[in-house]
Formats: structure tokens, sequence, C-alpha cells
């Protein structure tokens, strides 16, 4: 487990030997999870009643998940803006400090010009200190503060997005893969019922029509076997789309082993949710933006006091004036009305802004709401389905069984057999799709609720927060 949380945190490296050492990494940590966990179906993993995670190690979906973070340019280009936004908050905060001033002026004039008559050069050095602004200054503090913050939720809101995407195309080459499994043991089945129904021809026991049935059949079992290898290489395209780098089927295995489990209670999921979840938090960034753009409408008409310190050198205006230096002090009163009445037509529509924020924000929280209660119920009934289809499986292969033996004990029709190898697939294949839509869920809810950085550290190194730990 320690090993496995030393490569999740390699850092990614554009080089082509970094990228070969990425697949290496990748395929080390999966193939130790394949030897060191035992096999079980999704549907096995009972969900914890504490809302805690019970990890399997090397789970593999959390290192792709890791990967495609990192190299992802959706989340780059958002880890740029942010940056910016940062830049930002450091320019409001530099307003704060006094302004440096530095002039010089050569003047080239007639000589009997009345108003320069002294010196030809002028330096002037200063600096100006605003003192009293009317809220100006903190209203754009805050306001560049929020919008850091605002940032740095949709870097997190492309880190969620990219992670599902990640999820759902796992899941999906998850389920396409036990499909593939399924059906080539369904060929396998069908190759030896058409031996079994030859020889009983060539015996003079069978028709010849129940070997052109028992082929049909194996061709029906083909084409199914065709769709689910198109649906796995469809998912491991995306994969590597998402990942960043080449990825092969021997580089997933493991993918049983990458369920998450957690408290499936609704009420404590969707407080978590409403509490932390990217998008809400954001809708609330946007209220507070528009409180700031409300304020910083009232500031503008309001005086702005500075005080200002010059010190000169040269005088265009004055001859033979003693000191070739002075040294000035200033306090200045300026304001800005603006053209009519358009300060007060600003905080008007701030304020409009911020309505229409507000509401934004209670259609997210209910967005968010519906979301996570339909994935808390989706998730439950995703899992009795795994149960069904495992119940259904097992029952298939009895069945499977148990009228191989009746057919060549001539109590089975060969029809029978053929159906219960059919019937056989279909179990397995719909146990295949039941898999892949609980992963699914189990992992879009997971992040939706407990947020994407618990998700992947607790599926290194084991509990969720718990809800007294979450309030912190």
């Amino acid at each position: 487990m320690i090993a496995c949380i030393q490569l999740a945190a390699c850092p990614i490296c554009t080089s082509r030997g970094m990228a070969l050492f990425r697949q290496i990494k990748i395929s080390l940590v999966l193939l130790l999870g394949y030897f060191v966990c035992t096999p079980v179906f999704a549907g096995e993993l009972p969900p914890s009643s504490e809302g805690k995670l019970i990890p399997y190690p090397a789970n593999p979906l959390v290192l792709l998940i890791s990967e495609a973070i990192e190299s992802n340019p959706s989340v780059q280009s958002q880890l740029s803006m942010a940056q910016m936004a940062r830049s930002g908050v450091d320019g409001a905060r530099w307003q704060y400090f006094p302004t440096p001033i530095a002039t010089f002026q050569q003047a080239h004039t007639a000589k009997n010009d009345p108003s320069y008559q002294g010196s030809n050069r002028v330096f002037l050095l200063g600096l100006q200190q605003p003192i009293w602004t009317g809220g100006k200054l903190t209203a754009g503090l805050n306001l560049a503060e929020n919008q850091l913050l605002s940032a740095l939720q949709d870097l997190e809101l492309s880190k969620q997005e990219v992670a599902i995407r990640v999820s759902q195309a796992f899941s999906s080459w998850l389920g396409a893969s036990q499909k593939i499994r399924a059906y080539e043991k369904s060929a396998q089945t069908h190759r030896k019922l058409l031996a079994l129904i030859q020889r009983r021809i060539d015996q003079g026991i069978s028709p010849k029509s129940d070997y052109i049935f028992a082929q049909g059949r194996l061709e029906q079992v083909l084409i199914e076997l065709d769709a689910a290898q198109s649906q796995a290489d469809v998912a491991l395209m995306r994969l590597r789309q998402l990942v960043g780098m080449p990825l092969a089927e021997k580089d997933l295995i493991g993918g049983e082993r990458a369920l998450l489990s957690y408290s499936e209670d609704a009420e404590p999921l969707l407080k978590m949710a409403l509490e932390s979840n990217p998008r809400i938090l954001k809708a609330k960034t946007m209220v507070a933006i528009q409180e700031n753009q409300i304020s910083a409408a009232k500031a503008a008409p309001m005086p702005v006091i500075s005080a200002q310190l010059q010190r000169q050198n040269g005088d265009f205006s004055y001859t033979n004036y003693v000191s070739p230096v002075e040294n000035r002090a200033f306090i200045s009163v300026s304001t800005n009305f603006g053209a009519g009445l358009s300060n007060y037509s600003q905080i008007s529509g701030a304020m409009a802004k911020k309505d229409s924020a507000v509401s934004d924000e209670e259609l997210t929280r209910r967005n968010i709401s519906e979301q996570v209660l339909s994935d808390a119920v989706l998730l439950k009934k995703e899992r009795y389905r795994v149960k069904a289809s495992h119940l259904a499986y097992q029952a298939a292969l009895s069945t499977t069984e148990s009228w191989g033996r009746q057919f060549l004990a001539g109590k089975k029709a060969w029809q029978d057999l053929l159906n219960s190898a059919r019937e056989l697939a279909l179990s397995e294949a719909n146990l295949a799709d039941a898999n892949a839509a609980l992963m699914e869920v189990n992992w879009r809810l997971a992040i939706a609720t407990y947020g994407l950085s618990a998700v992947l550290d607790a599926a290194f190194s084991g509990p969720f927060p718990s809800e007294k730990e979450t309030k912190k």
C-alpha cells in the first residue's frame, strides 16, 4: 500500500523516458493489486454502515484518475486561470501601498518665452499614499479574493469532471471486458456442443438440422462477442485520451477491485454535498462577487483623500531660485461622479445581477440535491441488481450443467440444451452490465458528496472523513 502511494505521487513529465516510466508505474501497481487482492464480483462488497471506505490495495481507477488530472488540458487551463486570479489578489493588496512618482522633463523653448525662464530640466520624485477611499480598496480586494476563490472552485469542478469521465470510461471497459469473457466461454461451449451433435449425427442419433441450429446459435454468440470487443476498444480509447498516455488492457488488471464502499444513507450524503460540492460553493461565491460589485459601485462616487510627498530639482518658471531642490507635501481630495446618474445605474445593475446569482445558487442546490438523491437510490438498486444477476448467473450455470447430463440421458431436447447455454451467456452478460453500472454510480456519488480529494486519499489510505470531520 505504501508503494502505491509513493508511485501515485510521482510528478508527470512530458519526456519520452518519463512517459515510459509512468506506463511501467501503472502496470506495476495494477499487477500488485491483481496478485494481492482476492477476485470478487463488484456486488459482493457490502456498503459501509459507518461512512468508511473499505479499500482494496492498488485501486487501478485511482491511479488512472490521478494521471488524467495531472495531464488533462482543461485542468491545466483552469490552473492557469487560478494563478491569474491569485495575481489579481496580489495586485489588489498592493493598492494599499504608496504609489511612487518619477518624472523628468526637458524643455526646448524660445528665449523670450515668459513661462520658461527658469531651468530647462526638471526632475520630480514623489510618493502618493491613499488615506481614505470610501471603500474602493476594500471592495477591490474582496472582489479579487472572491474571484480567486471562484477560479479555485472552477479548477476543482474541472478535476471532478475529468474524474467522472475516467470512471465512466473505466466502468464501460470493465463491463465490456467481463462480457467478452462471458461470450468467449459461451463460444467455447457452443463449439463443444457442435462437436457433440456432429458425433450424434454421424451415429445416426440426431438429425442434421440440429447441427444447423447449433451453428446459428454460435454465430449469434460471435456477433455479441464482436460487439463487446468494440465496446471495450472504444472505452479503452477514451481512457487513453483522458489519461494522455498509451494504455493496454493488461494495464487495467484488477478492475473489479475499484469499487468504493461508504454509507449509502441519502440524508448524510445530501448534507455533505450541500456543504462541500464545488458547484454549490461556486454559486455562493458568485453571489459574493456580485455583492462586491455592489460595494464597488457604491464606493465609486465617494471622494478619495490622499497624501503626496514631492522632491523637485529644477523649475521651468522661476529664475535665480535660491534652492535647486524643493520638498513639498500635499493633501488632495478627488471624486468621480461619472456621467449623469451612471453610478446609480451601475448600482441598480449590480443588484439585479446579485438577485440573478441568488436564483442560480438555489437552482444549483436543487440540481445537486436531485442528483445526489437519485444516485443514492440508483446505487442501492444497482447493488441489488448485481446480487440478483449473480444469483441468476449461478442458477443458469447449474441449469446448464444439469440439462447437459439430462440431454445425454435422453430427458432433455437439443433445443433445451442450446437455450440453457444461451441463457447462461445472457445472465453473465447482464451481471457484467450490472457491475459496470454499479461502479459508475458508486464513484459519481462519492465524488459529488465527499469530494474528489477525499475519495482519492481514502481509496489509498483508508476511511472517508466522518460527518464531524467534514463539518470542520
